[in-house]
């Protein structure tokens, strides 16, 4: 196919390819190797991880697995239960996921780390096989075609998106910086979805939109752009900071990538690092604010607006988020 064709040439031009097992099932084979394909792709990884190496496996999709061991099911005429799956359908996933993990020296030593990609029935995620899958899984991403029509890359609903383990495993000035983000991101998702008509608004209300719109504008990515963790704690951190409203709108993008050369310097590199790994937020600040102060005057940054440009708060959430909905 043609995904996998796409797969293959992005994996070959990374030198992972050595590193790398594909195993596919196309739509034209038949049901049972397609049935097969994900159980011995879990049987090559417990073979690498039984001699002491790190796994990870992706299964794409196991929705359409699940289709067609319902097919077999049916054929062999099992009792369908919910939606026409037979009754151990939860067992068949949970059988596959349930082999991952870090292993005892007695056994390898290993690690096998699974992603099971699911493809939802119109983006909603209470169907059968998305809510067996997230009971069994420790968090989830949520990809939807709304926001990829609306041009927002990745395009990740921060809303419905949750990780179990997350926060405990993330760096305290990552985990804080993030939550802030999802806090913003929240209330500004809370007023683009329940407001549909002019209304007066209050002037937090307006630098609240305000601000949302430009940070999705800003971290934007283009395909196949790689941010590092160090460099995306820089990135949260302007955009949740009163440093964005220095700029207009229609220059995020440049903006971002203008950012992104500044903190690429060496010296600037060092600074991200040690805020990184510094045990609170409060600890990290000043770096953070020395950094926007010195792209505030590299003269390779954009002009930021003077004081007399900044546009004056709008009148209703109607034209606030008409140049969202135009992008």
């Amino acid at each position: 196919t043609v995904f996998v064709k796409r797969a293959i040439e992005k994996i070959t031009t990374s030198d992972a390819l050595k590193n790398t097992i594909f195993v596919v099932a196309r739509a034209s084979d038949s049901a049972p190797i397609n049935y097969l394909a994900p159980l011995t792709s879990i049987r090559i990884a417990e073979e690498l991880a039984s001699k002491g190496m790190d796994v990870l496996i992706i299964f794409d999709n196991l929705t359409r697995h699940a289709r067609i061991y319902r097919q077999i099911s049916l054929l062999l005429k099992r009792a369908p239960g919910r939606e026409a799956y037979p009754g151990d359908i939860f067992y068949l996933h949970s059988s596959l996921l349930e082999k991952c993990g870090r292993f005892d020296e007695s056994v390898g030593g290993g690690s096998i780390t699974a992603i099971p990609l699911v493809e939802t029935s119109s983006s909603d995620i209470t169907d059968y096989i998305t809510t067996n899958l997230m009971s069994i899984t420790d968090g989830h991403v949520l990809f939807t075609r709304v926001l990829y029509h609306q041009d927002r890359f990745p395009a990740v609903s921060t809303d419905y998106s949750v990780s179990r383990i997350g926060g405990r495993a993330q760096k305290p000035v990552f985990r804080d910086l993030s939550h802030k983000l999802k806090v913003i991101l929240g209330r500004y998702h809370e007023i683009e979805n329940l407001t549909s008509f002019g209304t007066e608004i209050q002037q937090e209300t307006s630098k609240l939109i305000e601000r949302g719109k430009k940070i999705f504008f800003f971290i934007n990515q283009d395909q196949n752009t790689d941010i590092t963790i160090v460099d995306q704690c820089a990135v949260i951190y302007f955009v949740v900071s009163d440093y964005i409203f220095r700029w207009p709108l229609e220059i995020m993008s440049d903006l971002a990538k203008v950012y992104l050369n500044f903190l690429a310097r060496p010296e600037n590199q060092e600074k991200v690092q040690k805020a990184f790994e510094l045990s609170t937020l409060d600890e990290a600040k000043p770096i953070y604010e020395k950094i926007c102060q010195d792209f505030l005057s590299d003269p390779q940054t954009i002009r930021p607006l003077e004081e007399k440009d900044i546009p004056a708060d709008k009148e209703n959430i109607t034209d606030l988020l008409k140049t969202m909905n135009q992008k």
